[in-house]
């Protein structure tokens, strides 16, 4: 019996070789992403480029594929095998910061990732379309319809995403995930020989009554841009909702395989036969998820913040409007029309490719704020059935009289971020109308998107958005009065959402120590440093902590921070004017391993992005390098405050292994007006230092240990082991922007 008249082997072999080929393309995504991380100096951007970059090179595989459909299916077989061996030539990855003198920015980072990893997910990009023409020129009884191969494909995406951050990465270094990834991208260049030996050996006669079909009716130029926009839509709020989530807690594989891991698992849901669900049933889930995610949008952007409850929400979200468009792309798929198979993907594709660049390039550059997420939530309303055969004048004249009404409402009120029952009635409302109709649910999304932006620009003096975050200052009086009954007017500066420093504009406590730094003056009053080196600038707030004689050295990644200090804060300026601080501009350890002869009596690791700091500035090399840089008597201070991951276990396996002595600071109790709650890490070579320090400061103290805790390196984090329980308690912290 000829192995291509056995279906059930034919099937085997196909399907195996599609998941693997998925599993290799979404595994290597977080794996090249945390060997990016360091480079881009933690930003969580960096992922995001690198998901436009994917897109693109996936749009640029189902090209090539389209173009490889113009041969025979023998010679398009040969010409993928081909093309994976020849991705050979750059593999194993290798992305580090040798040779790098700056920071790339975005397209800086898109390049770096062309030229490292690009032919290999080239070719694999080609595998999906490739094998499933290659299947469709078969003998199989499910040669006219092979889409539910496509599933296979994305079942080996969703666990190769599933797989790195749960298995591989907490249990191999970067090392061995890379040589692990290339003996498996070998086994599927057999895996793809042997598929294309299976079409080869068919007889002409065999290929012949396979592929005799009437004519193809044409596409519908209409169809396929809707083909475009449907792959679009999903695509960009993946994008949208991942950096919404990681501007809070991290950017590593285990935040970023959470959105990325829910859309694929919606396309292996939506293209199945039979079919799962329908899009009709999918009509008002669509609608209520649209509305949640504006809500919990709109509250965060002024009221609260909370733990990982409204990531929890976004995500169901996120799966619901992806499954939304999914199904209706299957539902619309082109049945017994082979040839539209490659147009079919790569019109897809190319709505995820173009949300890559709208996300990742675009809509940084047009908007000085996040925008895009809830834009592209409104724009999906756009596209749903039922609203579109709402839409008539009538209904636009009912929206423009109630966003005039509620303009009014919010002008009248002045809606302040304080102001939580008002916000909470607001979000109430518009879920109970959004609810009822879906007229009512576009009018009740537009009131949202004006909440919005209201209170994102309330109080604002200043904004600005680039690579590494968005950044916003913003004056508001104190929420408490000094003794003599004094209103203090207060300048704050956020990066996403997360609090980074504020001054008092009062002129008697203009220089005032505040936030999260008057914790340790203790220790500059102590050591009296000459030299320090401050990875982080924020504000400037740490310049006034040192005495006037203090050389002081900031290194910040983002110039709009630098700006910032300088035009709207006046620490660096006003504290001690005759030692100005100076200003390295670059990423942390780039900018010291340039600062070659130059030691200091002191090192503070102050970086963050949003709400993560970056893990490459707390492995053991980085430490390493810190240490060649500090005096013998000399100290290493980390701020770690953190709302979901208690970083002092690593820092103590850290400072254990180089030999140095350590405490931890918890600073949760705040006895002044003008700080805020805190933790910090301290080590130094000196233990009659930090004898010293404890002894002025009982704050101060050996922190527990955590078994099971392995040290961090440049190839191994575990962001997962040091997560902290109550970061999926229900709780709500109320704050100013913070």
């Amino acid at each position: 019996m000829r192995v291509a008249s056995r279906p059930a082997l034919l099937t085997l072999v196909f399907s195996v070789a599609l998941f693997l080929s998925a599993g290799l393309m979404f595994s290597v995504q977080p794996m090249v992403g945390k060997m990016l991380l360091p480079v881009v100096g933690g930003t969580p951007a960096g992922w995001i480029v690198a998901m436009a970059f994917f897109q693109l090179a996936l749009l640029a595989g189902y090209a090539i594929a389209y173009g490889m459909t113009r041969l025979s299916p023998g010679r398009h077989g040969i010409a993928y095998v081909a093309l994976l061996a020849i991705g050979l030539l750059v593999l194993p990855v290798a992305i580090t910061t040798s040779g790098l003198d700056d920071t790339p920015g975005a397209w800086g980072t898109f390049f770096l990732l062309a030229a490292t990893i690009g032919l290999p997910f080239l070719a694999l990009s080609t595998t999906a379309t490739t094998l499933q023409r290659l299947f469709a020129a078969t003998p199989h009884p499910a040669a006219r319809d092979p889409y539910f191969l496509y599933a296979a494909s994305n079942l080996g995406s969703f666990a190769g995403l599933l797989l790195y951050p749960l298995l591989i990465e907490p249990n191999f270094d970067l090392g061995l995930q890379n040589t692990g990834w290339l003996w498996f991208y070998g086994v599927l260049i057999v895996l793809a020989a042997v598929c294309v030996f299976f079409i080869s050996g068919q007889t002409t006669a065999e290929h012949a009554e396979n592929t005799e079909t009437p004519p193809p009716a044409p596409l519908e130029r209409q169809r396929v841009m809707r083909w475009v926009m449907w792959g679009f839509i999903p695509a960009s709020l993946l994008m949208g909702y991942t950096s919404f989530i990681t501007r809070d807690i991290y950017s590593a594989p285990l935040i970023w395989v959470l959105p990325l891991g829910i859309y694929l698992l919606t396309f292996v849901l939506a293209f199945r036969s039979p079919a799962l669900i329908t899009s009709s049933r999918l009509a008002m889930p669509h609608l209520v998820a649209v509305m949640i995610s504006l809500v919990l949008i709109t509250l965060a952007t002024s009221i609260f913040r909370t733990s990982m409850l409204p990531v929890v929400l976004h995500l169901l979200a996120l799966g619901v409007i992806a499954m939304t468009f999914h199904v209706r792309l299957y539902e619309d798929r082109p049945l017994a029309n082979p040839a539209a198979l490659a147009t079919f993907y790569l019109s897809i594709s190319l709505g995820g490719a173009l949300a890559g660049l709208f996300n990742a390039f675009v809509a940084p550059f047009i908007f000085n704020q996040s925008l895009e997420l809830p834009l592209i939530l409104f724009v999906s309303l756009l596209f749903h059935p039922r609203l579109r055969a709402a839409i008539n004048f009538p209904f636009f004249l009912a929206m423009a009289f109630t966003l005039l009404a509620i303009a009014g409402y919010v002008t009248m009120i002045n809606i302040a971020p304080e102001n939580t029952r008002a916000m909470l009635m607001m979000a109430v409302l518009a879920v109970v109308i959004g609810v009822g109709h879906p007229r009512a649910m576009l009018i009740a999304g537009l009131v949202l998107m004006g909440i919005y932006l209201h209170i994102a620009g309330e109080g604002t003096i200043a904004r600005s958005r680039n690579f590494y975050g968005n950044i916003v200052v913003y004056d508001r009086p104190a929420p408490f009065k000094l003794p003599d009954g004094t209103v203090l007017n207060i300048r704050y500066i956020n990066h996403g959402t997360t609090l980074h420093g504020f001054q008092v504009l009062n002129a008697a406590n203009t220089l005032q120590p505040t936030s999260y730094y008057g914790a340790v003056q203790g220790i500059y009053d102590l050591m009296q440093p000459q030299r320090v080196a401050v990875l982080g600038l924020g504000t400037g707030t740490m310049h006034c902590l040192a005495g006037p004689n203090t050389a002081t050295t900031f290194v910040e990644i983002d110039p709009a921070v630098i700006d910032a200090a300088y035009d709207y804060f006046t620490y660096l300026a006003d504290c001690h004017p005759g030692k100005p601080a100076r200003i390295l501009t670059g990423d942390g350890r780039l900018e010291m391993q340039k600062l070659n002869g130059e030691t200091f009596d002191m090192i503070a690791v102050d970086v963050f992005s949003s709400d993560y700091i970056p893990a490459h500035l707390m492995t053991r090399e980085a430490l390493a390098l810190y240490i060649e840089r500090l005096e013998p008597n000399g100290a290493i201070l980390f701020h770690i405050s953190n709302n979901f991951f208690d970083l002092a276990p690593a820092l103590t396996l850290l400072a254990q292994d180089a030999g140095l002595d350590y405490r931890l600071m918890e600073n949760m109790r705040v006895s002044s007006l003008f700080e805020k709650p805190s933790r910090w890490f301290i080590m130094s070579p000196s233990p009659a230092l930090l004898e010293r320090i404890a002894a002025n400061d009982a704050r101060w103290r050996l922190p527990p240990t955590i078994e099971g805790l392995r040290l961090w390196t440049d190839d191994y984090t575990d962001y997962l082991g040091v997560l902290k329980p109550e970061a999926f308690a229900l709780k709500t912290i109320l704050s100013k922007k913070n």
